[in-house]
């Protein structure tokens, strides 16, 4: 296994849910504009430390692919895992 697989496989299996669930927590009783601002910052706060590895860092080494990317399509997948959990949870209540 490549470094960079061992350091995909480390944020996308237990980094990110961690966050995922953080979100959750923090934005539980936010209406859609602080869900939608809480998801934008814990992106930006993601995208900003990948930035800093892989510039400062031989753990990320990326060819083609530039931090608005990350930051896009983490906000989208941060927003979409936080609508999916809070329409499951409600329904569970």
């Amino acid at each position: 296994m490549s470094s960079y697989t061992n350091n995909s496989v480390i944020f996308e299996y237990l980094l990110y849910p961690v966050v995922s669930v953080y979100v959750y927590a923090t934005s539980r009783r936010a209406r859609w504009p602080g869900v939608a601002a809480q998801c934008a910052g814990y992106a930006a706060v993601l995208t900003a430390l990948e930035v800093v590895f892989e510039r400062h860092t031989d753990l990320i080494e990326y060819h083609g692919w530039k931090w608005e990317y990350s930051l896009v399509t983490m906000f989208l997948l941060t927003l979409a895992v936080r609508l999916l959990a809070g329409r499951m949870l409600r329904r569970n209540e």
